[in-house]
C-alpha cells in the first residue's frame, strides 16, 4: 500500500532523501516524488494524457455524484498528480474518479483516503511528497532511515495533550496527518480528519475540563459554517453528557475497563483466568523485560518489534489501519513504556506499548501483540507485568481501551441503531472477534467500567456518517473493509488441514 514517508520544502530534499533510501537498499521503483511542479520522468510519461482524460472523467463523475461519498482535495489538477503518482494504473477513468471526488472510484484505485489527502494537502502546500508502495514492515524501514519528522503542529499538540489528555484516546491524537481547530481563549484543540462532508474527531477537545462546554460549542459552530456533520468517537461520558447538552445526539459504541494502581491485583475467583495464564507462561520459560528505545538504540531489538507486527498484521481482520487504529509503535517512543516478552531461546514471543493518559496520571495499554505460535499466557504475563512495573512508577490508572460495542442496550437516543449494533455484538463475532476481545479484556477484572460514546451532529444518523466513521478505522473504507474480511474468509477456507501440516497456527486476535 502506497503511504507517504517524508515531505519537503523542495524538490531536492525529496530527491535527496528518495537517494538516501536507495542507497540503503530500498526499491528505487517503489519510491515516488510528488509535487504541482515535478517533471515526469520516463517511467511517468503518461502524467499528461491522465490529467486530460481525469479532467473530462471527472468532470462528469462530479456530475452524476454530486452530494455523498465525495473526498475534497487540495485542487484539480493538483488531485489528478496526486493519484497518479501514488500508483494509479487505469489512469483515465480512476484518475477521472479522483477528479471528481468519489471515494468509491478511489478505493477501485487500491489508494486509501488518508495517503491521497496527504499527497493534496503537500501539493497545495507547495511542499514535495516522498512516497513508498510497500508492505507495513518495509514503510516503517524506511521511515526510520529518513528519521523524524516532527512538525511545529505535532509539537504544539504533544504540549496540549500533556496538558489536556484526559481520555485514553487523546494520545492517539498525535498520529497521522490530521486537521487541528485551534482556540486561544479558552486554550483549546480540537484534532480531527475530514472524511467528506464529516469531520470525525478522535477523542474529546483538548481543553480544561471546565471550558469543555464553551469549546465543544464553538466548534459545532465551525463545523456549521463549514457545512460539515460532526462525529465525535470514542468519547467517555463526561465529554459525553457536555455534548448531549450542546445538542449532539449520543449512541453508545462500548466500554473500557480502568485498573486503579496499586490497588489492583488479578486475585480470587475473578482473577483465576489470568493467574493461570501468568503461571503458564512463567513455567514455559517466558521472561518480560522493560525496554527504552532511547536508552538502548538496538537496531536487533526493533527489527524484532517490526517483524513481530508484521506478521501481526498479516492475521488481521482487515488489511489497512486507520486513522483511530493506527499501528505505530515507535511514534513518539520518548513518551512511551515498553514491555518484551522472550521465551527461554531470547526470541521476542509478544510486546506491549503503552501510551500515557497525562491529566489522570494513567497509561493506556496500546499496542498489545503476541506471534501466532507463543506460548500460551504471553499476553496475560505482558499485562500483568506492565501493570505492576507502572504502578512502581507511580502511576494511578491504567486500561487495555475499547471493547467495541460491549454493554449496549437498546436505549438512548438511537433505539434501532443501539438494537442493531447489540444483535452484531452478539451474533457477528465471527466477521470481528467484539465478545472474544472483550472476554480477554474482562478476565482481568478492571477496577470500573466506563461507558464510551459516538457523539453525532445533527443528532440523527446519516448514511455518509456510517461511512465516514468506518474510513476513520480502515482507509479503505466499507468496500475495502468487505473485501479484505472476504479475502480472510478465503484464507481461512483453503488453508491445509492442521493435521497435514502441524506448523499451521490459528491466531488468536487480542490486543486491539
Amino acid at each position: 500500500m502506497v503511504k507517504i514517508i517524508g515531505t519537503f520544502d523542495n524538490l531536492s530534499g525529496a530527491q535527496s532523501a528518495a537517494r538516501q533510501l536507495a542507497q540503503n537498499g530500498i526499491d528505487e521503483k517503489l519510491l515516488s516524488i510528488i509535487g504541482r511542479d515535478v517533471k515526469v520522468n520516463t517511467k511517468q510519461s503518461r502524467l499528461k494524457k491522465s490529467v486530460a482524460y481525469g479532467s473530462v472523467m471527472g468532470a462528469v463523475v462530479a456530475l452524476a455524484f454530486p452530494h455523498g461519498g465525495v473526498l475534497y482535495l487540495a485542487g484539480h489538477l493538483a488531485r489528478t498528480a496526486a493519484m497518479h503518482f501514488l500508483g494509479v494504473t487505469a489512469k483515465g477513468l480512476l484518475v477521472g474518479a479522483a477528479a471528481g471526488g468519489t471515494a468509491d472510484m478511489l478505493r477501485k484505485s487500491g489508494l486509501d483516503r488518508q495517503a491521497v489527502r496527504e499527497a493534496s494537502d503537500a501539493i497545495a502546500a507547495g511542499k514535495f511528497a516522498l512516497t513508498y508502495n510497500g508492505d507495513w514492515l518495509s514503510t516503517q524501514r524506511a521511515r526510520y532511515m529518513l528519521g523524524d519528522q516532527i512538525s511545529d503542529q505535532d509539537s504544539r499538540l504533544m504540549e496540549m495533550v500533556s496538558r489536556y489528555g484526559f481520555e485514553h484516546q487523546s494520545f492517539i491524537l498525535l498520529y497521522g496527518k490530521m486537521n487541528v481547530w485551534w482556540s486561544t481563549d479558552p486554550e483549546a484543540a480540537v484534532v480531527y480528519r475530514r472524511i467528506g462532508r464529516v469531520a470525525v474527531v478522535g477523542a474529546a477537545p483538548l481543553a480544561a475540563r471546565e471550558n469543555l462546554e464553551t469549546v465543544i460549542s464553538r466548534f459545532l459552530n465551525y463545523c456549521k459554517e463549514q457545512n460539515l456533520d460532526c462525529l465525535m468517537l470514542p468519547i467517555g461520558e463526561e465529554a459525553a453528557k457536555i455534548a448531549r447538552q450542546k445538542g449532539m445526539g449520543l449512541l453508545k459504541i462500548g466500554e473500557s475497563g480502568y485498573f486503579k494502581l496499586p490497588e489492583w491485583k488479578p486475585v480470587g475467583d475473578r482473577g483465576k483466568k489470568v493467574r493461570s495464564g501468568v503461571n503458564q507462561a512463567i513455567r514455559a520459560g517466558i521472561r518480560v523485560e522493560s525496554y527504552q528505545p532511547a536508552l538502548n538504540r538496538s537496531s536487533h531489538i526493533r527489527s524484532d518489534i517490526e517483524e513481530l507486527c508484521q506478521q501481526w498484521i498479516d492475521t488481521r481482520e482487515v488489511d489497512a489501519l486507520g486513522w483511530l487504529l493506527e499501528l505505530d509503535p515507535f511514534k513518539f517512543s520518548e513518551h512511551k513504556r515498553y514491555f518484551l516478552a522472550r521465551g527461554v531461546d531470547g526470541h521476542l514471543q509478544g510486546m506491549l506499548a503503552c501510551s500515557p493518559i497525562p491529566m489522570r496520571n494513567g497509561w493506556y495499554l496500546e499496542d498489545l501483540i503476541r506471534k501466532s505460535d507463543a506460548e500460551r499466557g504471553v499476553s496475560e504475563l505482558l499485562v500483568v507485568e506492565a501493570l505492576k512495573h507502572l504502578s512502581s512508577e507511580g502511576a494511578e490508572l491504567a486500561t487495555l481501551g475499547t471493547s467495541p460495542l460491549a454493554g449496549i442496550e437498546s436505549e438512548g437516543d438511537f433505539k434501532k441503531v443501539s438494537r442493531l449494533l447489540k444483535v452484531i455484538y452478539e451474533h457477528f463475532d465471527g466477521f470481528y472477534h467484539f465478545k472474544a476481545l472483550h472476554r480477554f479484556k474482562s478476565k482481568f477484572s478492571p477496577s470500573f467500567i466506563d461507558p464510551e460514546y459516538a457523539a453525532i451532529w445533527p443528532p440523527h444518523i446519516k448514511f455518509r456518517m456510517v461511512l465516514a466513521a468506518i474510513g476513520a478505522f480502515d482507509p479503505a473504507g466499507l468496500t475495502g473493509m468487505m473485501i479484505s474480511k472476504l479475502r480472510k474468509l478465503w484464507r481461512e477456507a483453503h488453508k491445509p488441514d492442521i493435521n497435514e501440516n502441524p506448523d499451521q497456527h490459528s491466531h488468536q486476535n487480542v490486543g486491539e
